[in-house]
Formats: structure tokens, sequence, C-alpha cells
């Protein structure tokens, strides 16, 4: 009897062993902070003709992934989400469709909805002009429009239905859009369809080519129609103006690796690093970033980035937080609307 209970003993032990073992494994996901000089020197940085703001410091909250501490938000640089037009569309179309935007508003089924101002729909837009059917609406609303900045360019097309780039399917750009495509077809008259894209960049460049309509990062845009950045080095892309800024996104840089506190230890880590899709503005910011922090970013003819302190991959965010599940992925970088999906259902996979 006593041997039986003494290997009886030595399995539960094991056990416990064992279960404790995986548990000491078991990783969780983080968000990293920026400091304050690096958020200071990188919207400095990027300011347009020296009087414009594109980027402005943002927190995520306990709110929002509720992995984060309540007492210490993660701090990032934001952005804005926002919709342009082709120039080929009609005024009446524009007013309409941005009419229907705003009034969709607590109807669309997303968290960012909440966020939306329209009071801030012109603000941070850079030198990029505002189509006249937008303008039109906003100065009903009551919101100032300088004359010099609405589109004179613009043409009289209807398109009965029009089709909307947004970005990966795991991204808020088209979880947020999918909820506006039925209430924003119901208050215009018009039909959308709704297309997945690389990311900012590629919806740009495909705006007068198999869409009229697109959601994008405020900054990309502004990149976009002044030909700044080597994803724009070929021209300026000025065939878009803009319907308006809807929400706020931020710069997620997301690690389940407790040995990464900030950006400087990925410095001669080889650490496996998503930098999202290629021609991406989420590839851009986190370049710049990366940068910021010392990381070596080289970009090779043809076009892709290489580094000497980390490995480097171009996948989505859905790819990214599959591969972190895999622990294939150390850290991977997303800019959108917070919660993100993909970081939720990769949080509730881990944590």
């Amino acid at each position: 009897m006593k041997k039986f209970f003494s290997s009886l003993l030595s399995v539960i032990l094991g056990v416990c062993t064992i279960s404790m073992a995986a548990c000491a494994e078991k990783k969780s996901v983080y968000l990293l902070s920026l400091s304050d000089s690096v958020m200071n020197e990188f919207i400095a940085d990027n300011k347009i003709d020296d009087k414009y703001d594109v980027y402005g410091k943002q927190e995520i909250t306990n709110a929002q992934y509720n992995f984060i501490d309540a007492a210490n938000p993660v701090k990032t640089i934001g952005v804005s989400a926002t919709y342009i037009v082709s120039n080929t569309l009609s005024e009446d179309q524009v007013y309409n469709i941005t009419k229907a935007l705003w009034e969709s508003k607590g109807s669309i089924g997303h968290s960012v909805e909440s966020t939306m101002d329209i009071n801030k729909a012109i603000d941070t837009i850079g030198n990029v002009p505002i189509h006249p059917g937008a303008a039109k609406y906003y100065k009903e609303q009551g919101i100032t429009v300088a004359d010099e900045r609405i589109a004179t360019n613009v043409g009289t097309a209807i398109e009965s239905n029009v089709r909307i780039r947004t970005g990966g399917t795991g991204g808020t750009y088209f979880a947020f859009t999918n909820g506006l495509q039925t209430p924003l077809a119901q208050k215009s008259g018009y039909q959308f369809t709704v297309l997945t894209s690389g990311g900012s960049v590629e919806s740009l460049k495909k705006i007068n080519d198999d869409c009229k309509m697109a959601i994008v990062q405020n900054d990309t845009m502004v990149n976009a129609y002044n030909g700044l950045t080597s994803n724009f080095s070929t021209g300026a892309i000025t065939n878009f103006s803009v319907i308006g800024e809807v929400y706020s996104e931020v710069m997620q840089i997301v690690t389940n690796d407790s040995n990464v506190k900030t950006l400087a230890d990925l410095k001669g880590s080889k650490k496996v690093v998503s930098i999202g899709a290629v021609g991406s503005g989420v590839e851009a910011n986190a370049v710049a970033l990366l940068r910021k922090y010392g990381i070596d970013i080289q970009q090779g003819s043809n076009g892709k980035y290489t580094s000497s302190d980390i490995i480097i991959e171009n996948l989505s965010v859905a790819d990214s937080a599959d591969g972190m599940k895999d622990e294939v992925i150390d850290v991977f970088f997303f800019t959108s609307g917070a919660p993100a999906t993909s970081i939720t259902e990769l949080a509730l996979a881990l944590n």
C-alpha cells in the first residue's frame, strides 16, 4: 500500500511539475508604448509644409483591450481613418454619400463609431482638397470650409454601385465599412460594394482604377497627394479628394515576448517582426518607428525591406496574429482603430 501511494504521489507531483512548466511557458499578449521623445520627433518630422500636423499622441486603454492595465494605458501615435473619393464623381453624389455617412452614425455596429466626430472631419487632411459635395454638407452643418481647400477639378459622373476599397478582412477598415454598407445604401440611394486591399497605398493607387471610394490612413493619403515617400516616388496621386475623417487610428505594436519591453530591445535580436503588407501604410509607420529606435532597416531594389537586426515579414494583421499563435512571429505592427478584431481574438487565445 505504501508503495502504491508513493507511486501515486510521484505521478501527481510529475503532473504538477509539467503543469507548472506549461504555465511558465505560456505567453501573453502585450502592446508596446512609445517614448515621448520618439513621438515628439516623429510628429515634428512629418509636418506638411511646416504647417499641418497629420499625427498626434494617443493612448490605448483598458476600455479598448482588457489585457491592458487600467492604470497604465499604452502611449502611441494616432492617425485618422479617412474616406476619399475619385474626382470623377459629381458634387450631388458625393454630397449624398457624405450626408448618409454621418447620418449612419449609431447604426454601423462597430465600437470605433463612438469616436466619430463631424467637427473633426477635416482637421488633419493636410493640403489634400475636400470634394465640393462633402464641403457643401459640412457648410450646412455649420463647419467652416475655406474656399481654397475645396477641389475644383471634379467631374459629373454618378455611380449606381460605388466600389469601396478597404483593407484586409482582419482589420477595422473592412469591418467598419462592411457595417456601414447597408445604412449607407439605405440613406443615399446608391449601392455599395466593399472590397479588400493590401492597405492604404494600394487603395490610393486604385482609386480611379477599380474603385471610386476608399478608406485610408490620412498620413498615407497626404503622402500620395504630395508624391512623398518611396511608395509614391513615381509621382503624386491627385485624382481624388476628401469626404472626411471618420475615426482615430492608433499605431499598435503587438508582442507576446516578455523580453521585448520597447522597440529598442529588437536591436541585434534577430526576432521575427511583421511590418504589414508590402506598400501599406502600416509598413511605412513600422519602418519609420523602427528607425527611430535605431533598428537597421534597408529597402532593396525590389521595394522590400531587410534588416541586420531583425527578420522582417510582410504579413496582414490576420496572418501576423496567426503567426504569433503559432510562435513564428515575435512582434507585429498594425495601424488601426482599437480594438482590432485580430488582436482581440489573439489575446483571447493566448492570455
